[in-house]
C-alpha cells in the first residue's frame, strides 16, 4: 500500500521538528491535544489582520495588492495542500506572509512552510512567487524576507518526498529529536524508546 493523499503543508513543519509526528498523526490517526497557544495564535492573527489594513505594502516590496487571509491552497505538482495565513496578490506576483506569535529567529521549518505556501499559490493563481515574509512577535517587530530560488524549490520537493517515503513505509521512523523537543511534544507518551 502506498500513501498517495495530498499532504498538509503544516505536516512538513512537524516532520522537520520530528519525523515521528506525521507517523502518529496520519498513519495511526492519533490526534494532538489542542494546545493553549492555538487560541493565542488565532487572536494574534486577528490582530495582525487589523494592523495590515492600516499599513502600506511598501515594506513588502509592493505598491498595490489585494489581501487574502486564511487562503485555501493546493498544488498537484507538490502534492500539498493547506491554508496560508496571508497572501498579497499584485498584478503578476504573489507574496505569502506567515505569522508566528513567539520567537524572533528564523527556523528551517518555518521557512519550509512559507515556501510551500508560496509555490502552491504560484501554481494556483498563476502569478510569480519571488519572495515571502515570516513575521514574528505580537508587534510584528521581527520580519524576515525569504526569496524563492531553484535550490529552495528543490529543498521543498526533497523534504516532501522524504515525508511521503516515510508514510509509504508505514513504520515508526527513527528520531534524533532533542530532550527539549521531546518535552514539548504531544506524542511523547507514544515514544517508549525515548530516554527523557
Amino acid at each position: 500500500m502506498q500513501y498517495t493523499e495530498s499532504i498538509p503543508a503544516s505536516l512538513l513543519r512537524q516532520f522537520i521538528f520530528c519525523p515521528r509526528i506525521p507517523y502518529y498523526n496520519v498513519l495511526l490517526n492519533i490526534s494532538e491535544k489542542k494546545p493553549i497557544w492555538m487560541d493565542q495564535g488565532l487572536k494574534f492573527h486577528n490582530r495582525l489582520q487589523l494592523l495590515l489594513q492600516r499599513r502600506s505594502f511598501k515594506r513588502f516590496g509592493l505598491s498595490n495588492a489585494q489581501v487574502s487571509y486564511n487562503t485555501s491552497l493546493y498544488s498537484k505538482s507538490f502534492n500539498l495542500h493547506g491554508f496560508a495565513d496571508c497572501l498579497l496578490l499584485s498584478e503578476n506576483e504573489v507574496v505569502p506572509l506567515e505569522f508566528k506569535i513567539e520567537g524572533n529567529k528564523l527556523r528551517k521549518a518555518h521557512i519550509l512552510q512559507l515556501l510551500a505556501y508560496g509555490y502552491m499559490a504560484q501554481e494556483q493563481f498563476q502569478k510569480k512567487f519571488v519572495k515571502g515574509f515570516i513575521i514574528y512577535g505580537e508587534k510584528s517587530n521581527a520580519v524576515y524576507q525569504i526569496k524563492s530560488s531553484q535550490a529552495k524549490e528543490k529543498y521543498l520537493r526533497t523534504t516532501t518526498d522524504a515525508l511521503l517515503c516515510s508514510l509509504h513505509k508505514m513504520l515508526k521512523p527513527a528520531s534524533s529529536a532533542s530532550v527539549h523537543k521531546c518535552n514539548q511534544c504531544n506524542f511523547l507518551n507514544h515514544c517508549n524508546d525515548r530516554d527523557i
